[in-house]
Protein backbone atom coordinates (compact mmCIF):
# COMPACT_ATOMS: atom_id res chain seq x y z
CA UNK A 1 0.00 0.00 0.00
CA UNK A 2 1.42 3.70 -1.21
CA UNK A 3 1.84 6.12 1.85
CA UNK A 4 0.42 9.30 0.76
CA UNK A 5 2.00 11.97 1.45
CA UNK A 6 0.58 15.12 3.49
CA UNK A 7 1.43 18.36 2.27
CA UNK A 8 1.07 22.06 4.26
CA UNK A 9 -0.70 24.99 2.84
CA UNK A 10 2.22 26.89 2.74
CA UNK A 11 4.15 24.09 0.48
CA UNK A 12 0.99 23.66 -1.85
CA UNK A 13 1.01 27.61 -2.26
CA UNK A 14 4.75 28.45 -2.79
CA UNK A 15 3.91 25.06 -6.17
CA UNK A 16 1.06 27.24 -7.17
CA UNK A 17 3.14 30.44 -7.14
CA UNK A 18 5.82 28.56 -8.38
CA UNK A 19 3.92 27.08 -11.38
CA UNK A 20 1.92 30.48 -12.20
CA UNK A 21 5.55 32.39 -12.30
CA UNK A 22 5.80 29.97 -15.41
CA UNK A 23 7.71 27.13 -13.54
CA UNK A 24 6.62 23.58 -15.91
CA UNK A 25 4.27 21.83 -13.77
CA UNK A 26 6.41 18.45 -14.86
CA UNK A 27 9.68 19.84 -13.75
CA UNK A 28 7.86 20.91 -10.46
CA UNK A 29 6.63 17.45 -9.45
CA UNK A 30 10.16 16.06 -10.59
CA UNK A 31 11.49 18.28 -7.95
CA UNK A 32 9.44 17.97 -5.01
CA UNK A 33 8.48 14.36 -5.73
CA UNK A 34 4.36 15.13 -5.63
CA UNK A 35 2.84 11.62 -5.03
CA UNK A 36 0.18 13.27 -7.12
CA UNK A 37 2.60 14.66 -10.18
CA UNK A 38 1.73 16.86 -12.26
CA UNK A 39 -2.36 16.66 -11.42
CA UNK A 40 -1.39 17.29 -8.04
CA UNK A 41 0.22 20.92 -8.94
CA UNK A 42 -3.04 21.71 -11.54
CA UNK A 43 -5.06 20.83 -8.73
CA UNK A 44 -3.41 23.16 -6.17
CA UNK A 45 -3.00 25.97 -8.70
CA UNK A 46 -6.50 25.65 -9.42
CA UNK A 47 -6.92 26.08 -5.64
CA UNK A 48 -5.52 28.89 -5.02
CA UNK A 49 -5.85 30.76 -8.39
CA UNK A 50 -8.87 29.38 -9.49
CA UNK A 51 -9.78 33.27 -11.69
CA UNK A 52 -6.23 32.58 -13.55
CA UNK A 53 -6.89 29.10 -13.63
CA UNK A 54 -10.74 29.49 -15.27
CA UNK A 55 -9.48 31.99 -17.48
CA UNK A 56 -6.63 30.14 -18.54
CA UNK A 57 -9.24 27.29 -19.59
CA UNK A 58 -11.26 29.64 -21.17
CA UNK A 59 -8.78 30.73 -23.01
CA UNK A 60 -7.61 27.33 -23.73
CA UNK A 61 -10.94 25.78 -25.07
CA UNK A 62 -10.99 29.69 -27.31
CA UNK A 63 -8.40 28.66 -29.24
CA UNK A 64 -8.89 25.06 -29.12
CA UNK A 65 -12.57 26.39 -31.39
CA UNK A 66 -10.43 28.49 -33.27
CA UNK A 67 -8.47 25.85 -34.21
CA UNK A 68 -11.10 23.48 -34.81
CA UNK A 69 -13.01 26.25 -37.25
CA UNK A 70 -9.34 26.56 -38.69
CA UNK A 71 -9.33 23.14 -39.50
CA UNK A 72 -13.11 22.71 -40.49
CA UNK A 73 -12.12 25.72 -43.21
CA UNK A 74 -8.89 24.02 -44.19
CA UNK A 75 -11.20 21.01 -44.51
CA UNK A 76 -14.04 23.24 -46.73
CA UNK A 77 -11.02 24.85 -48.59
CA UNK A 78 -9.72 20.90 -49.13
CA UNK A 79 -13.06 19.89 -50.21
CA UNK A 80 -13.05 22.44 -52.66
CA UNK A 81 -10.00 21.84 -53.91
CA UNK A 82 -11.00 18.19 -54.41
CA UNK A 83 -13.94 18.86 -56.08
CA UNK A 84 -12.70 21.56 -58.50
CA UNK A 85 -9.95 18.52 -59.17
CA UNK A 86 -13.04 16.02 -59.91
CA UNK A 87 -14.56 18.44 -62.27
CA UNK A 88 -11.26 18.80 -64.24
CA UNK A 89 -10.58 15.06 -64.73
CA UNK A 90 -13.89 14.52 -65.66
CA UNK A 91 -13.75 17.37 -68.43
CA UNK A 92 -10.60 15.44 -69.55
CA UNK A 93 -12.40 12.34 -69.32
CA UNK A 94 -14.96 13.39 -71.90
CA UNK A 95 -12.85 14.95 -73.93
CA UNK A 96 -10.71 11.90 -74.26
CA UNK A 97 -14.00 9.97 -75.24
CA UNK A 98 -14.42 12.47 -77.75
CA UNK A 99 -11.33 12.11 -79.32
CA UNK A 100 -11.55 8.20 -78.93
CA UNK A 101 -14.86 8.31 -80.91
CA UNK A 102 -12.96 10.31 -83.24
CA UNK A 103 -10.37 7.78 -83.76
CA UNK A 104 -12.33 5.27 -84.13
CA UNK A 105 -14.49 7.34 -86.58
CA UNK A 106 -10.58 8.02 -88.49
CA UNK A 107 -10.36 4.35 -88.41
CA UNK A 108 -13.12 3.37 -90.80
CA UNK A 109 -12.49 6.01 -93.34
CA UNK A 110 -9.20 4.90 -93.54
CA UNK A 111 -10.63 1.12 -93.92
CA UNK A 112 -13.10 2.58 -96.26
CA UNK A 113 -10.04 4.15 -98.49
CA UNK A 114 -7.83 0.93 -97.92
CA UNK A 115 -10.44 -1.34 -99.43
CA UNK A 116 -11.45 1.02 -102.18
CA UNK A 117 -7.48 0.95 -102.86
CA UNK A 118 -7.49 -2.53 -103.07
CA UNK A 119 -10.57 -2.68 -105.41
CA UNK A 120 -8.77 -0.17 -108.03
CA UNK A 121 -5.80 -2.01 -107.89
CA UNK A 122 -7.80 -5.25 -108.45
CA UNK A 123 -9.52 -3.22 -111.37
CA UNK A 124 -6.61 -1.47 -112.65
CA UNK A 125 -4.90 -4.90 -113.12
CA UNK A 126 -8.21 -7.01 -114.76
CA UNK A 127 -7.92 -3.85 -117.11
CA UNK A 128 -4.86 -4.59 -117.56
CA UNK A 129 -5.36 -8.09 -118.54
CA UNK A 130 -8.29 -7.03 -121.04
CA UNK A 131 -6.46 -4.73 -123.29
CA UNK A 132 -3.38 -7.04 -122.89
CA UNK A 133 -6.25 -9.71 -124.32
CA UNK A 134 -7.73 -7.77 -126.89
CA UNK A 135 -4.10 -6.36 -128.14
CA UNK A 136 -3.06 -9.89 -129.13
CA UNK A 137 -6.33 -11.06 -130.67
CA UNK A 138 -6.29 -8.06 -132.81
CA UNK A 139 -3.05 -9.20 -134.65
Amino acid sequence: MKIRKIYSDEFKRKIAKEYFNGKKATDLAKKHELSGGVQQVYAWFKNFYPDVYYNMHKEKQGSQKNIMKNNENQDKKQIVELVEALEESQSKVKTLEKEKELDKQLIDILNTFQEFINSWNVFKISMYNVVNTNRLTLF
